[in-house]
């Protein structure tokens, strides 16, 4: 056999493993439900992640997010990072659900009005803020928050403007803060 054609061969063959792996991974990015990252999955398999936890992952509609929380919380467990976590802006809670949740240890503060924009709020903003309306998040309230989190001596409510609202909090120490 001649040695052109031989290499036009190989080449060939390299060419569609090529072709193989690009549409493989184009379709897993684009396509494939399978986003849980091996470490999560090896601590489910593990017994190391609590079912409310699970539960929680599995409701949030936001996996990047979810996982960029849980992977920097886990971080700071590992090399014993001492601090609380503080939520500046919390709406519904549910994020402030899923960080006490993935470190139920930690004391949680939860800054926010509680009441979404009035009009003085919305003045300044530009970019995509300046659409919003005295109607964008106020379809939420503390009580409602309170309902959702549960009752919990680990969850401190701090109402009001920040940074006004953390008055008394200035010798806390924060781990993360959102």
């Amino acid at each position: 056999m001649d040695t052109k054609l031989i290499f036009q061969i190989f080449q060939l063959v390299l060419i569609l493993i090529i072709l193989i792996f690009l549409i493989r991974y184009f379709w897993s990015t684009y396509f494939d439900t399978d986003y849980y990252p091996a470490e999560w999955k090896g601590r489910i398999k593990a017994g190391l992640i609590s079912s409310d936890l699970q539960k929680l992952e599995r409701k949030y509609p936001d996996k990047v997010r979810f996982f960029n929380f849980w992977f920097q919380v886990e971080r700071l467990k590992k090399d014993e990072v001492m601090g609380d976590f503080a939520e500046l802006g919390v709406y519904k809670g549910k994020t402030a659900q899923i960080l006490h949740s993935m470190d139920p240890g930690r004391t949680l503060h939860l800054f926010d009005t509680f009441e979404g924009f009035n009009e003085n709020d919305l003045t300044r903003e530009e970019g995509e803020a300046a659409t919003y309306t005295t109607e964008n998040f106020s379809d939420t309230n503390m009580s409602r928050v309170r309902l959702l989190l549960g009752e919990n001596a680990d969850i401190k409510f701090y109402p009001g403007y920040f940074p006004n609202s953390a008055k008394g909090t200035e010798d806390k120490h924060y781990a993360l803060v959102n």
